[in-house]
């Protein structure tokens, strides 16, 4: 029993390394405040965690914004007046059963 314990914690890293590892992209301005981001990446944190992250180099905040709420990307990295501003409008404009202040759920795209 020992042994086969044993065994079976040899490959768990094994394991682990064969899971299919969650895409998330984040589009965002590649300024200092994304540092932890990429010595996340750099030193495989989020791949222990299971995921596979992109950082992906956006104009600014607002394209950021823009983008992620386009659905064309999971993350941004923006600015709040970029965020509220974006919220104002899709409240405005849309219903609330396709737009919840600006996230679009999965099944209305």
């Amino acid at each position: 029993m020992l042994a086969a314990s044993g065994s079976a914690l040899a490959l768990w890293p094994s394991i682990l390394r064969a899971q299919t590892l969650d895409k998330v992209r984040l589009a965002g301005v590649a300024t200092d405040d994304l540092t932890p981001v990429y010595y996340a990446i750099k030193a495989g944190l989020y791949q222990k965690a299971g995921l596979d992250v992109e950082v992906v180099p956006t104009s600014s905040g607002t394209a950021a914004t823009e983008a992620v709420v386009g659905g064309a990307y999971e993350l941004g990295k923006g600015s709040l007046i970029a965020s509220l501003s974006r919220t104002s409008r899709d409240c405005r404009s849309r219903s609330s059963a396709t737009v919840r202040c600006g996230i679009r759920s999965r099944r209305s795209r």
